[in-house]
């Protein structure tokens, strides 16, 4: 059982780029316990439109979907035609209405460096940005700043909590995103899912591996050097 289950592991793992062992992720619960990963008690949610942008630890979620991307610290969400923006401290990440990404925007594309602290949306549907003590504009299809007066009507992003109903599926797909399958084969291939003794009962039994090898090597030998006597000994290949 013990070579066998090197063999299809070790197998497995040289074939691992191409059987996406990297992105294939395990769910089971019992062995999601066992490596103690647990989604993060805390979240932040926003509602745009008629669904939720939810973050649970470095996570996306639009309703219970997990999305791609991930970011840290969100501040805001809203709906701005048809698309979904995402406010971080200096990133703006615009989904589309079915969760696709769109765009990536840090400061490098005038995003303000002093940090953004709301996202909103004005009378007139436009992005607005409040950062640094000043308000920006921002047109989606230009990709164009400018900052606003302060007198411009604003209905700002206010953090809510998700519908109950998503909670649960949203951290089974965090905790499922945690550990992919190529991580558990490595374990069981070195040992280490059974703990740091268990990479010791591995190397125990390389060693009684290693001693069944070259002890079996020495009886071969000498059995060899035993025949050879016997076969040059008194007798043992002269002429009668």
């Amino acid at each position: 059982m013990f070579v066998a289950l090197l063999t299809v592991t070790g197998i497995l793992l040289n074939h691992g780029e191409a059987l996406a062992l990297d992105r294939r992720h395990v769910r089971w619960e019992w062995l999601l316990d066992a490596y103690n990963i647990r989604a993060p008690t805390e979240s932040v949610a926003f509602k745009v439109g008629d669904r939720w942008l939810t973050q649970i630890g470095e996570r996306l979620f639009l309703d219970d979907r997990l999305l791609p991307e991930r970011a840290e610290g969100l501040v805001g969400a809203a709906r701005v035609g048809s698309s979904i923006v995402a406010a971080f401290d200096r990133d703006l990440i615009l989904f589309e209405a079915d969760g696709r990404l769109f765009e990536r925007l840090g400061t490098a594309d005038g995003v303000p460096a002093a940090g953004i602290q709301a996202v909103g949306v004005d009378g007139e549907g436009r992005l607005m940005l409040r950062a640094g003590g000043g308000q920006y504009t921002f047109d989606l299809e230009a990709l164009d700043w400018r900052e606003a007066g302060a007198g411009n009507e604003v209905t700002w992003a206010v953090a809510g909590e998700a519908p109950g109903q998503w909670r649960e599926a949203m951290l089974v797909a965090y905790r499922g995103e945690g550990l992919t399958l190529e991580r558990v084969l490595l374990d069981l291939h070195s040992g280490r899912i059974a703990g740091r003794y268990g990479v010791y009962v591995v190397d125990g039994v390389a060693l009684v591996f290693l001693a069944l090898a070259m002890s079996g090597f020495w009886m071969w030998l000498r059995g060899r050097l035993t025949t050879r006597r016997r076969r040059s000994g008194p007798g043992g290949g002269g002429r009668r």
